[in-house]
């Protein structure tokens, strides 16, 4: 959408989102060598309505580059990942006691292995991820730095949603790690929603703490490790019952993804 009598060329068009403008910011910051930058913003974009006005809906936009945490000499440097943005947008949820749940993107401007589409209540919440090596290169930025944007209309007119109580589990979860084998394009996100939809209702919860790619497991293959949790409401699952829900999930995988229990 174009302005009528802009202040400047560079400001003659209305955004349609936030990434551009946060690009453009993590661009000056590293012309200054400030090679560390984690910023966000909350504003409008305008989107065309149909009408003469074009809607205006707010967004909560992000950007990490380079590490998350200096080294030094009690501490390693923490660099920043795919699951780093995705746990920070998971902190965000938290915080406003919302869950959401994670799809694959399929955004031009994001990496199609290292990015992931927020699904809350129903409907798109926003995206996430690394930003294309394309789109980096143009703005002469580190390769792996990361973004979001979150729809934050929808967010808090979730949160106005009345919360629904859940009895308390009186019966111990039970824990499985499991160490996946996949093909390197196959986006993470792809591999944790084919577990919440395979697992079954005794699953409980579903994390993703690793990732691994190297030489020794194949060309074109990566390593996940997966934490599921199973538990019953009624009691507490036995040994047998925990594996044949493990040997279930694991054939489901194979079948719909070709992801297999790694050697």
């Amino acid at each position: 959408m174009k302005l009528a009598n802009p202040l400047s060329i560079d400001q003659s068009l209305m955004r349609t989102m936030m990434l551009p403008g946060l690009l453009a910011t993590a661009a000056h910051n590293l012309a200054q060598r400030n090679t560390r930058l984690h910023i966000f913003e909350l504003g409008k974009v305008f989107r065309p309505s149909g009408s003469e006005l074009p809607e205006e809906p707010r967004r909560l936009g992000a950007l990490l580059m380079g590490d998350w945490e200096e080294e030094g000499w009690v501490k390693a440097d923490v660099p920043t990942d795919y699951y780093l943005v995705k746990g920070v947008v998971e902190r965000i949820l938290a915080a406003l006691g919302l869950t959401g749940s994670f799809e694959r993107a399929t955004e031009p401007f994001l990496h199609p292995g290292k990015s992931a589409r927020l699904q809350l209540a129903g409907a798109e919440a926003g995206w996430l991820g690394e930003v294309h090596p394309l789109v980096l290169q143009a703005y002469d930025l580190p390769p792996g730095t990361l973004a979001c944007e979150l729809d934050l209309d929808l967010l808090l007119a979730t949160v106005g949603r009345p919360n629904l109580f859940e009895d308390l589990m009186t019966y111990p979860g039970v824990e499985q790690d499991l160490a996946l084998l996949s093909d390197a394009d196959t986006p993470a996100a792809d591999v944790e929603t084919a577990v919440r939809e395979l697992g079954g209702p005794l699953l409980q919860e579903v994390k993703i703490f690793d990732l691994y790619e190297g030489p020794n497991l194949g060309e074109g293959k990566k390593s996940l490790a997966l934490r599921v949790v199973y538990r019953s409401p009624e009691r507490t699952l036995s040994e047998a019952e925990v594996n044949d829900l493990r040997e279930d999930l694991l054939a489901g995988l194979q079948q719909r993804l070709g992801v297999q229990l790694r050697g």
